[in-house]
């Protein structure tokens, strides 16, 4: 069930496809989210067994650093496969965005209102198919404080992803509601009317 992203998924090719580059270029911030529908390579027996709790005897072995440790071990292996970071690091979509480190379980495909993973025909692989992906002109100005899936909410075959992010920007031109606009063009028309002119006496020498 390791599939490619199709390729209206990939923000490079948003941009190219449709010649929208205002998305993410026309402003100091720019914050991409939602289903982005990528992967995780591999088979699901082997993903299964990286999501699952260590063992009895992994848990008695001389290295054993308790159960964070072990997923946090486990989480990388998981990232190191993860399509979205493979086409990210390779240059080919979303050059210039960041992500908050990735510390929580995939967020795709479960059973509705349930913990498990999907046990549909299907079967398909767990996989960090809900992201948020930020970019800032000056480096920086976007700080990821928090990044998370709320497991709390079994409704949908996802899990909903929440980022707190600290945003820097320069405050600029306020948008006027179409109530404004209309109150402004008055007032400047207004002004234009009253406009007065001067006339001036023209000597002539002869």
């Amino acid at each position: 069930d390791s599939v490619a992203a199709p390729p209206l998924t990939s923000f490079k090719s948003v941009d190219s496809v449709e010649d929208l580059p205002v998305s993410s270029t026309a402003f100091d911030v720019c914050i991409w989210l939602g289903d982005l529908n990528y992967r995780i390579q591999g088979n699901r027996a082997v993903v299964d067994k990286l999501l699952a709790p260590a063992t009895a005897s992994r848990r008695m072995e001389a290295d054993w650093q308790g159960e964070e440790s072990h997923w946090r071990s486990m989480c990388e292996v998981l990232l190191a496969n993860d399509q979205l970071n493979q086409e990210r690091r390779a240059g080919h979509v979303f050059v210039g965005f960041e992500e908050a480190p990735i510390t929580f379980r995939p967020t795709y495909k479960y059973d509705k209102d349930s913990d498990v993973y999907d046990t549909s025909e299907k079967c398909r692989i767990p996989a960090y198919t809900d992201r948020i992906l930020f970019r800032s002109r000056k480096p920086g100005h976007v700080r990821a404080i928090r990044y998370a899936a709320c497991d709390a909410l079994r409704t949908s075959d996802h899990r909903p992803v929440l980022a707190h992010l600290v945003v820097m920007y320069k405050e600029g031109v306020p948008i006027l509601t179409s109530e404004e606009r209309a109150r402004e063009r008055r007032r400047r028309s207004s002004a234009s009317d009253e406009v007065t002119t001067t006339q001036s006496t023209v000597c002539s020498v002869m």
